[in-house]
């Protein structure tokens, strides 16, 4: 199968924004209509969402290195109104709230933060972040219509706050004053141009798309409004951002509009499974209409800013999903990969997802935190639990998806600068729908400047099978310039604007309708399985008119679709699970290249991510292999199962790696080398100067590769021959405890409706510490050498609450997957007690009380089994 895309540079024009910043370093930071931009120079941010007040202060560095590790660049958080002011004038920014500890771990680890300062926040919180007093109306005073006196407390001030909150009313100002004020106390000394690291301010959130007023004017007015308060408040960023979607309020040139996308939605005004999710199909600035659809206007969709003005951010990418009672969606990891794929091939110049990191909603003074319908939604959520099932959970342990969406990361921490100056162009023929499981989903966005671009592959559809792409092509037409876009002046050249000819084809004013010039790229053998996706590489070739890209006549490309590659499609490439570095020679009769005939290194400075446009010459011509990363003069690829690589280069081939899929999710760069582990949910990361190894398995092997050389293996408890890092590790391995433990639990309550009926069970559950000579008093202290340790519990029900001391510790609502509790957030308790609800008791809703499971459920009301997990935390030098 063959799908053609035509390949023609666009007119627009870059034109800066009227934000920036420069930190003490003198660095300035610069944003236009296409990308951000750092001295000048393009640059592709990844941003991941984590809540610093739902989780503990004391593992906030280890889990924003883990956040790092993945990729990610910049952190996301929210600061939750409810969370420190619950009552008028009484504070809160201790513990887990204390945002000024957060900030200054973030500068500690040179983490930039985006401070999502509300007022109104959303993020599954009670009353969207906003405090119960603001809600009722309680600090009512005198205006024109109403005043103090004549409002009762309840339903009359709760009416009157309902009307003036999110908007320019003065009294609610006062209050978002003082609220900005706290924020700005708690920000002093931690913004960019003190030296911190608040890189960018996102100001109110769902702002017109989720409440606030139906005048575009007045939205636009309140937005104008609160970005003045922050910065009365002294809260001032090089960035500015707000919801883009869903008609939500954006001030052209103020703020930057930043879109999102999941894949379900869980608060949806159903208990069934939903269509076909259009995110997995690669389309011009995706809206995601089902984002916030139980909240939205009914009116139509508008936006209120002009999309050309700004570049296509993201920050709400759906790393994963938050369980509801009536809706238990399940995000498998290849869901959570592609959807950032399509985003990603579609033109989005900032990957920000929301969450990356689970956590659990901190204890109230006067009430729970979570969203519920007893606060007037249409939702209930766990009161403790906010896992949202994403790449790190709340626990802290790693999911497969951290993995799967670390390949992207890596590769825009090298070539992100290239994709962010690149055009998006789309397939002529695109799926007609969601549902069409046939026609191979690709895009390519194309850097004129540097002659390269990527090609990328959607093969997966959540929740449907996609067909095999075991041979398939993507013709690349590219189109010299035309005599219309050489005209500058477009008032003169109107006639080019127009649509062609459904005919003929051709367009008005355009020489006939013919373009001047044109070379083809063909990519053949491209091998996708159903439920996979890729992003190759590909070298622009001259073109017949206009030169583009920076090379010499000498450099010029032989007409690619003459060209075979050898080897067949659906070769094993993989050898007992680790990547290979072979030596490789071109192929003198078809000048393609294999990734097993021997090659040269080219002269690179080793971890170098400044790359400029020369590095696209190190690119391959062609191939049909997944680009990595880069490190020194080798380049990381990989590929699928099913498919036997190639390679085609225009001057002499480049040192690689091919990698599996799977090695490729299970990479870790740090510093000039690439750490590969054995384990899905084991963390390669660098603290303080060292570096570690996070894993369940004290015999983990890690694979590690150089810029040039072959590769070294490294284990917990030995090492390869030869690896000069053994000995530590070695002797770390050893001084390790066997650290396997068990629970075993006891009913002891069961509680009945009058009709017999069982309301509940309650199990006594004590952790079984196999420690050695730590004990659970060094584990409580932190100075044993296990990590950490976790219950995983196993049991029938609707949902499950955990009891410590008669104190609601945590929760869960049942999905099918197993629950993990780490357990070193509770103190590592000596028991604990476990209260199971029957699967035939869900909370009620409007739905029949039906209840949507993604996975496969098994009703009952039983604890099966506990069991205790350890994580060992190795030092690797």
């Amino acid at each position: 199968m063959e799908n053609l895309i035509r390949v023609r540079r666009s007119r627009r024009e870059a034109k800066l924004l009227a934000m920036q910043g420069a930190d003490q370093e003198g660095n300035l930071y610069q944003v236009d209509n296409i990308s951000f931009l750092r001295n000048g120079k393009r640059f592709f941010p990844v941003m991941g969402e984590f809540h610093f007040s739902r989780y503990e202060p004391e593992d906030w560095e280890e889990e924003l290195l883990k956040l790092r590790a993945g990729g990610v660049e910049i952190v996301a958080t929210y600061v939750f109104w409810i969370h420190h002011e619950e009552r008028r004038g009484e504070w809160n920014f201790e513990g887990c709230r204390n945002l000024h500890a957060f900030l200054e771990v973030c500068r500690r680890i040179s983490m930039p933060v985006w401070l999502r300062i509300g007022p109104w926040a959303h993020g599954e919180c009670r009353n969207g972040g906003f405090p119960d007093w603001v809600v009722s109306g309680n600090w009512a005073v005198s205006d024109d219509q109403d005043t103090a006196e004549n409002l009762t407390v309840g339903s009359d001030a709760g009416k009157w706050a309902s009307r003036n909150v999110r908007t320019n009313h003065p009294a609610y100002l006062e209050l978002v004053r003082a609220f900005y004020g706290k924020i700005g106390e708690q920000a002093r000394g931690e913004l960019w141009k003190d030296g911190g690291l608040i890189l960018g301010i996102q100001l109110e959130n769902e702002y017109g798309h989720c409440g606030g007023p139906s005048d575009v004017q007045e939205g636009l007015a309140h937005m104008r409004t609160l970005k003045r308060l922050a910065a009365e408040a002294g809260l001032t960023a090089p960035y500015y951002t707000a919801t883009g979607w869903g008609g939500a309020y954006v001030v052209d040139g103020e703020t930057l509009p930043v879109l999102g996308g999941y894949v379900d939605a869980p608060w949806d005004c159903s208990a069934d499974e939903l269509p076909a999710n259009e995110n997995f199909v690669f389309a011009p600035y995706r809206q995601d209409e089902n984002i916030g659809s139980d909240l939205k206007r009914e009116e139509q969709v508008r936006l209120t800013y002009d999309p050309e003005l700004s570049p296509y951010l993201t920050a709400e990418l759906g790393a994963g999903l938050q369980v509801t009672a009536h809706r238990r969606t399940y995000p498998w990891p290849a869901d959570i990969e592609s959807q950032a794929l399509c985003m990603l091939g579609s033109g989005a110049n900032l990957l920000g997802y929301y969450m990356y990191h689970g956590g659990i909603n901190p204890d109230g003074r006067y009430s729970t935190l979570q969203e519920s319908r007893a606060t007037g939604y249409i939702n209930d959520l766990p009161v403790k639990s906010y896992d949202f099932q994403t790449c790190i959970r709340q626990s802290g342990e790693l999911n497969e998806s951290y993995g799967r969406l670390k390949k992207l990361h890596l590769l825009l921490q090298d070539f992100g600068w290239l994709i962010a100056g690149s055009e998006t162009y789309f397939a002529e023929l695109q799926p007609q729908s969601a549902e069409n499981l046939e026609t191979l989903r690709v895009t390519a966005r194309v850097n004129f400047e540097a002659g390269a671009g990527f090609l990328f592959v959607n093969n997966h559809q959540r929740k449907r099978r996609m067909k095999d792409q075991l041979d398939a092509a993507v013709r690349l037409v590219f189109e010299d310039v035309t005599e219309c876009d050489k005209e500058s002046d477009k008032e003169s050249n109107r006639e080019c604007d127009k649509e062609p000819n459904k005919e003929s084809g051709k367009v008005p004013g355009r020489e006939g309708g013919k373009d001047i010039g044109g070379r083809e790229l063909l990519l053949p053998h491209l091998c996708v399985k159903g439920g996979e996706c890729a992003v190759i590489p590909f070298l622009v070739p001259e073109m017949a008119g206009e030169w583009i890209g920076k090379r010499s006549a000498s450099q010029a490309v032989e007409r690619p679709e003459r060209q075979e590659a050898t080897g067949r499609a659906g070769e094993q490439v993989g050898r007992q699970n680790t990547g290979q570095v072979r030596d490789r020679t071109a192929d003198h009769q078809t000048g393609s290249q294999m990734a097993d005939q021997p090659g040269k290194q080219v002269a690179d400075q080793p971890g170098n991510r400044e790359l400029n446009c020369g590095s696209a010459m190190r690119l391959p011509v062609r191939t049909n292999a997944s680009l990595l990363c880069r490190i020194g003069a080798r380049s990381f690829y990989y590929v699928g199962s099913a498919c036997k690589p190639y390679f085609e280069w225009r001057d002499e081939p480049e040192d690689i790696v091919v990698l599996t899929r799977e090695q490729a999710d299970r990479a870790f760069r740090i510093g000039d080398r690439l750490y590969i582990t054995e384990r899905a949910d084991s963390c390669v990361f660098s603290q303080d100067g060292h570096n570690y190894l996070l894993t369940k398995n004290p015999e983990e092997t890690l694979t590690i590769y150089g810029g040039a050389g072959e590769p070294r293996t490294l284990t917990g408890s030995g090492a390869a021959e030869g690896n000069p890092t053994a000995s530590g590790a070695q002797k770390k391995a050893a001084a390790i405890p066997d650290a396997q433990g068990r629970g075993t639990f006891t009913l002891v309550k069961e509680s009945r409706y009058a009709d017999g009926s069982i309301a509940y069970r309650e199990y006594c559950v004590k952790p079984i510490y196999r420690s050695g000579d730590c004990g659970t008093e060094r584990l409580r202290a932190g100075t044993c050498e296990l990590h950490q340790q976790y219950l995983a519990i196993d049991y029938l029900g609707d949902r499950a609450e955990v009891y410590l001391d008669g104190r609601l510790a945590d929760d869960w609502f049942t999905t099918g997957e197993q629950w993990h509790l780490a357990l070193k957030r509770f103190g590592y308790p000596e028991e604990l007690t476990l209260r199971i609800y029957p699967s035939d008791k869900p909370l009620p809703n409007p739905y029949g009380n039906r209840v949507y499971y993604d996975l496969p459920v098994e009703n009952g009301c039983m604890l099966q089994a506990a069991a205790m997990l350890t994580e060992y935390k190795i030092q690797l030098d």
